[in-house]
């Protein structure tokens, strides 16, 4: 693995620790952006130029998805919310405490896994893991619909850098298949979002735990 590779992972690792430490809503798409950048660059630095244009054109696909029309969806859906700020209800301190524990399980039960694949891509898989990790834990830690399907978002960027790491016979149809649905999900989600506050003046989700209970 380069020096840039490993940085790259390193800063992605750190982006989590952003999303578990952040409230506010614009704050928490600015972090997923960054972390679809990383992804792009990622791609460049691990896979060309051996690649080849797959390498590239993976590489613009992210830079243009995750950086770009993704951001641009979720920021019209935190203009559309009826609050800013959603902090997680486990408090900052046990979150980034979570955080890293997070990092430090995922690479202590996965440096003795035997990987299907072999080179610098295995090496992925400790992150990978943990930014999966990291994102359901946004999803179970937070209250607002919107922040999360920003953990949905962090999951799929975790499922994406595993997918690249194993993924042997078709790379390609598997990392293009795994952002198609992260982008459709994010503009499917956010959709719900902006008709469901205006049906139900919020997109709090713990809100719904009375609505259940009624017979």
């Amino acid at each position: 693995m380069s020096e840039t590779t490993h940085t790259i992972l390193v800063l992605l690792l750190l982006s989590n620790f952003g999303l578990f430490g952040s409230n506010r809503l614009l704050s928490l798409v600015s972090f997923v952006t960054l972390q679809g950048l990383l992804l792009s660059a990622l791609t460049l630095s691990a896979h060309y130029p051996l690649g080849g244009f797959r390498t590239i054109f993976l590489a613009v696909a992210l830079f243009v998805v995750e950086g770009i029309l993704v951001p641009f969806v979720l920021r019209r859906a935190a203009a559309g919310a009826p609050f800013l700020e959603d902090p997680p209800i486990v408090g900052y301190s046990l979150s980034l405490f979570s955080g890293a524990m997070i990092i430090l399980l995922s690479f202590f039960f996965l440096s003795s896994v035997g990987y299907p694949t072999h080179g610098a891509s295995r090496e992925f898989l400790p992150y990978a893991f943990a930014t999966m990790l990291s994102g359901l834990f946004l999803i179970v830690t937070r209250r607002s619909a919107m922040t999360q399907v920003i953990g949905y978002l962090v999951l799929s960027n975790g499922v994406f850098l595993a997918g690249s790491a194993l993924a042997i016979e078709q790379p390609l149809l598997l990392e293009l298949g795994i952002l198609l649905d992260a982008f459709l999900a994010v503009v499917i989600l956010s959709a719900g979002m902006t008709h469901g506050t205006g049906v139900f003046q919020s997109v709090d989700t713990s809100n719904s735990a009375p609505i259940a209970r009624e017979p």
